[in-house]
């Protein structure tokens, strides 16, 4: 299992399952998301002391990170790339040569030519968002369909074309995510994260099946 692994199961929960809280194919794909978590030194507990102050959402109050940290879950803590903060800089410097050679070197009187570092928070956190983006539009239709009919397999066909072309060049974007994640790139054999971790390696494809009849 790699980090690649744990962006499509983040994915795919955001998408479908962070809604159905109390429903048991949620439940396991977020325990996996956990454990995996765990398993990147993607925690809460990971948190270094910092200086910085956050501005409480919807209020003006000032919070320390130290407090803005400790309201997050570990799930929050990655969609919002704050794990970035608390590795250093230098961990990131594969991405960093991949973001200056696209588009330039950092500029003097920026935010990032204050630092002379780029904003990894910020790219990690855009990226994220837009191939979920991707990912809700490029998922296939689901449902059943009364009767067959040639206007509607044929407007499939055609929103399955462009699915396909858009998920042929998405490869780049995960690579990025990828390489922030866990720069390593590691790969943990599942038995492993079984044996120590307890990640339950449920048949996702019958929970949802089961869940689909039940539910419609």
């Amino acid at each position: 299992m790699t980090a690649k692994d744990l962006l499509h199961k983040y994915l795919n929960y955001a998408y479908l399952w962070q809604v159905h809280t109390e429903d048991e194919p949620s439940k396991i794909r977020l325990q996996q998301l956990n454990i995996l978590f765990e398993v990147f030194n993607i925690s809460t507990k990971n948190a270094v002391p910092s200086s910085a102050n956050y501005l409480s959402v919807g209020t003006d109050d000032i919070m320390s990170r130290k407090d803005y940290i400790a309201e997050l879950t570990d799930l929050e803590y990655f969609t919002l790339g704050e794990f970035l903060n608390d590795r250093p800089y230098a961990t990131n410097k594969e991405v960093v040569k991949m973001a200056t050679s696209a588009i330039g070197e950092i500029k003097e009187r920026t935010i990032e030519g204050f630092k002379n570092e780029i904003h990894i928070t910020w790219l990690f956190s855009s990226l994220l968002e837009y191939r979920s983006d991707v990912y809700r539009f490029t998922y296939p239709p689901s449902g059943m369909m009364e009767g067959y009919s040639v206007g509607l397999y044929y407007s499939f066909y055609l929103q399955g074309k462009l699915r396909q072309t858009i998920e042929s060049n998405i490869e780049e974007i995960d690579e990025v995510l990828w390489l922030l994640i866990d720069p390593q790139k590691r790969d943990i054999p599942l038995t492993e994260l079984i044996s120590r971790f307890n990640y339950p390696d449920a048949d996702l494809d019958k929970l949802d099946f089961d869940w689909r009849i039940e539910n419609y």
